[in-house]
């Protein structure tokens, strides 16, 4: 679990492939970044670590793969 620059609540799903960000209140997913279990583009076997950089975007290690991604949110895209 990690916590954004706007202390959203972010948990990545493990075997799903997907990190959630969540509500920390009542814990209610309100949207999520990857596309799911696979290994294409935005694809995880096993998204299970993640840190986020001061733009907050997501840098991930898919632990079944052995490889590391950048996330960049649409907001921070150009």
């Amino acid at each position: 679990m990690y916590f954004d620059k706007q202390a959203n609540l972010w948990m990545a799903s493990g075997w799903d492939g997907q990190f959630l960000k969540l509500d920390k209140r009542t814990g209610q997913v309100m949207g999520a970044i990857g596309n799911g279990n696979g290994t294409g583009t935005g694809q995880f076997l096993e998204a299970s670590y993640f840190v986020m950089d001061s733009h907050d975007n997501i840098w991930t290690g898919d632990t079944a793969r052995g490889r590391i991604t950048e996330m960049i949110p649409a907001k921070n895209r150009k």
